[in-house]
């Protein structure tokens, strides 16, 4: 089976049933094509703005607009928790394009692009999360070079990384990725 995250996994339907993030089923009018077809796109944004003028109305299209709009905030909260799982385990670049992502993606009017914002400032601050950052060139050369299969190369890049970010979660990162390239 092929989980949520395209990995390949022996569990059950139950554990990939968990994964699946999906906005809810409901009979919705044609007034929310619009928002269903952004919402396809990835695009929060428009489909938020969109949401927005059904929100008003009363009855079933004010009750499922409510609905959709909570999936949408509920989604980008599961995406910055993604980021915050990414820089716990000392991946800067995955934690800091999780909250881009977020704050380019959905309504600037959302949480969760507040959220996504302070979080990102405080990436940008925190002195550890600076020197991985500054890291960025060599790291992309080491994914590169072990996506290309040249894992000999992408060892030492990892490692040249470790070295820069010495002490931080991003060297455990980093030593741990040049242990599985040697």
């Amino acid at each position: 089976m092929i989980d949520a995250h395209g990995k390949i996994t022996n569990g059950g339907v139950d554990g990939l049933l968990k994964d699946c993030d999906m906005p809810p089923v409901a009979e919705y009018s044609k007034k929310f094509d619009k928002a269903r077809a952004a919402i396809k796109q990835g695009d929060f944004k428009t489909a938020q703005a969109e949401l927005a003028k059904l929100e008003k109305d009363t009855g079933a299209d004010g009750d499922n607009a409510k609905a959709l709009d909570k999936w949408i905030e509920d989604h980008g909260a599961k995406r910055i928790a993604e980021g915050d799982a990414a820089r716990e385990a000392g991946d800067v670049f995955g934690a800091r394009d999780a909250y881009t992502e977020v704050q380019k993606t959905w309504s600037p009017k959302a949480e969760c692009v507040k959220t996504a914002k302070d979080k990102l400032t405080d990436l940008k601050n925190d002195k550890d999360c600076k020197k991985a950052l500054g890291l960025e060139k060599t790291w992309a050369q080491a994914v590169a070079c072990e996506e290309s299969g040249d894992k000999a190369s992408a060892a030492q890049l990892y490692e040249k990384c470790a070295k820069g970010a010495a002490g931080t979660k991003f060297a455990d990162l980093c030593e741990k990725k040049a242990k599985e390239n040697k």
